[in-house]
């Protein structure tokens, strides 16, 4: 006789195994990072990114907050510990502010978007911990969180944000760190295969280094449906190179081009 399977179980395994995917490719912070709380999207406007980490990459707080509750509860039904992410937990280390002490209200009324800056801000260069109490804060503007800067709630069930931007095409948190050179003109060398191109100026470039090349979309091939022409689809052509030589305004690659460039479309470069 065919024992009846434990459809609980059964369910539970399929959401880990969902939750474990996307969190796997979403949620690893490094060095920055939001923990502690549920972040409530209000008012937002279609295909605009809720929040955008380091880079281009953007993943939406209020399914990955959901998805965290649902690991922990499969973890604990199958007695699986299962630790995404960062290694250890979430430095809680000083420096150490709460955003109530720059004029956050919490009652999900005032926009508390200016305390919450306020109180990152007000961290260090080597980064710190914003605590935020119990409550639903109503931010009205992006949160930009600095290398190093954790903001620390008191639990889903108790810190509540909920960001109400207006319809603009706003991230409501970004994690995000620049450390890239200006761009530059290529000006030749940059059909596919090549593994060296001449630029306008190599200043920028310490070698060995990463460096981002791209041109701007063409329009006859990009556009030919009026929506395609959106602000995040900006210079979709475009490959990460590693620059392994420079001589004068020439610059040697590790690895040949995966893309033929346009002059039409004015191909730059930067290194990262």
């Amino acid at each position: 006789m065919k024992r009846r399977p434990k459809t609980g179980l059964i369910l539970l395994y399929h959401i880990f195994l969902l939750t474990s995917e996307v969190l796997a490719k979403t949620v690893r912070l490094v060095r920055s990072g939001v923990a502690g709380m549920i972040l409530e999207p209000k008012s937002q406007r279609p295909g605009a990114p809720l929040c955008a980490w380091s880079g281009q990459s953007s993943i939406n707080p209020f399914i990955v907050s959901v998805l965290i509750a649902l690991t922990s509860l499969t973890a604990w039904s199958v007695d699986f510990e299962w630790r995404p992410g960062l290694e250890n937990r979430v430095p809680f280390s000083p420096p150490v502010h709460s955003v109530m002490d720059f004029g956050a209200v919490g009652d999900g009324v005032a926009d508390d978007s200016a305390a919450f800056q306020d109180a990152l801000d007000s961290l260090p260069e080597t980064g710190g911990v914003v605590l935020v109490p119990p409550g639903t804060y109503l931010l009205g503007s992006t949160i930009h969180l600095s290398d190093g800067a954790v903001l620390r709630g008191s639990g889903a069930s108790n810190t509540h944000l909920r960001f109400d931007l207006g319809g603009r095409n706003d991230s409501a948190i970004e994690i995000v760190t620049y450390d890239r050179g200006p761009w530059v003109d290529a000006e030749s060398g940059y059909q596919k295969g090549s593994t060296e191109i001449a630029v306008s100026n190599a200043a920028s470039f310490t070698v060995p280094t990463f460096a981002e090349i791209q041109q701007t979309n063409d329009p006859s091939v990009m556009y030919t449906n009026p929506l395609w022409d959106q602000w995040w689809a900006q210079d979709a052509v475009g490959e990460i190179v590693r620059v392994v030589g420079r001589v004068d305004d020439r610059l040697t690659l590790k690895d040949p081009l995966r893309f033929a460039y346009d002059p039409a479309m004015n191909p730059i470069i930067r290194s990262q």
